[in-house]
């Protein structure tokens, strides 16, 4: 579901509707809401700041319930406030929006820490090296756009800067047979399992990608929990 965002200045999270000539806003917990928008479950008393319908929430002024079953075709006030939710646009404070900002921004870092190298030495760049980097590259966050198109976005910016480059490593792994089952789920938390195989001694064969600039700890890992037992072989780095 695409979700709409006011740009005006406002001073209270709302959700705004108009219809029939009228403006419908409601006051609400901005997360709250735009998960509601994103059809997951949330509870009307977790998402309202107020429980009722308004022409205007900055003066206060409550909309008559007749012109709410009118204009929104509703036949009660909660009916009406589920009918802004799902077609209202959001308009997000200031202060709101400055926080959701940098949350992204450090998800967008933290995303091409996790998938991103060095050229020249094929390991991770620290996060506060590509943090500099974004800096003078004068990358901009976009506040409604997937954090990962944006990091792949940025990636190609900062080439100009830093020798880096995206990288994925497929690894063939051999669990040996004590410590594959305990050690199956924490594997697939990390890595993306492309094939398994359970060998007849109990062991497990696994093929798997994960982000380049995360190998060297996820092997590090992998050695720690099996006492060195496990077997790593890298397909593609």
């Amino acid at each position: 579901m695409t979700i709409h965002y006011g740009q005006e200045r406002v001073s209270f999270n709302l959700v705004r509707l108009k219809k029939g000539g009228r403006k419908y806003e409601i006051v609400v917990d901005p997360d709250k809401a735009i998960e509601y928008k994103e059809g997951k479950q949330v509870e009307l008393e977790e998402i309202l700041k107020s429980p009722h319908v308004f022409y205007d929430a900055h003066k206060g002024e409550l909309a008559a319930i007749e012109e709410m079953k009118k204009d929104l075709g509703v036949g009660s006030e909660e009916e009406a406030i589920r009918k802004i939710l799902e077609e209202g646009e959001v308009q997000l404070t200031e202060e709101y929006r400055e926080r959701l900002r940098k949350q992204i921004y450090e998800q967008v870092v933290e995303i091409i820490h996790r998938n991103a190298i060095d050229a020249r030495t094929k390991l991770p760049i620290p996060p506060e090296r590509i943090k500099l980097a974004m800096e003078e590259a004068k990358a901009r966050i976009e506040l409604f756009k997937d954090p990962k198109k944006q990091a792949e976005e940025i990636v190609k910016k900062l080439k100009t800067i830093l020798p880096i480059k995206l990288s994925i490593a497929r690894l063939e792994l051999r669990i040996p047979a004590q410590y594959a089952g305990k050690l199956y789920g924490e594997v697939k938390r990390r890595a993306e399992i492309k094939t398994e195989q359970w060998n007849n001694d109990g062991s497990l064969t696994m093929i798997v990608e994960i982000p380049g600039g995360l190998k060297g700890e996820f092997i590090d890992e992998l050695e720690h929990e099996t006492h060195g037992g496990v077997e790593v072989k890298i397909l593609e780095e």
